[in-house]
């Protein structure tokens, strides 16, 4: 997997070298901001509310007390077209 900076421009540069660096770690999970952010979504709160009610093109996860959301590596990539996730897409959400 190899996204390129000039890939995704809509997200911008800064975006896009943390989206690449983050899908390459191989952590399981992202931050909802960055998640956000790669689909299209700029504000935070924006992108909270929408992970509260179900909006979002991926499941989000509740970590900790408090109320902080991450996503499901998996499930971003597919979304973006990166790498098949079959498992996610049944998972549901």
């Amino acid at each position: 997997m190899n996204l390129q900076v000039n890939e995704a421009p809509a997200i911008g540069n800064e975006v896009a070298k943390a989206l690449q660096e983050a899908l390459a770690s191989g952590q399981p999970t992202v931050p909802l901001e960055l998640a956000a952010r790669a689909v299209g979504i700029k504000s935070r709160s924006t992108a909270y509310r929408a992970a509260r009610a179900g909006k979002l093109p991926f499941r989000t996860l509740l970590v900790g007390g408090q109320g902080r959301r991450v996503v499901p590596t998996a499930e971003l990539k597919a979304v973006l077209g990166l790498d098949p996730a079959p498992d996610a897409a049944q998972a549901g959400g």
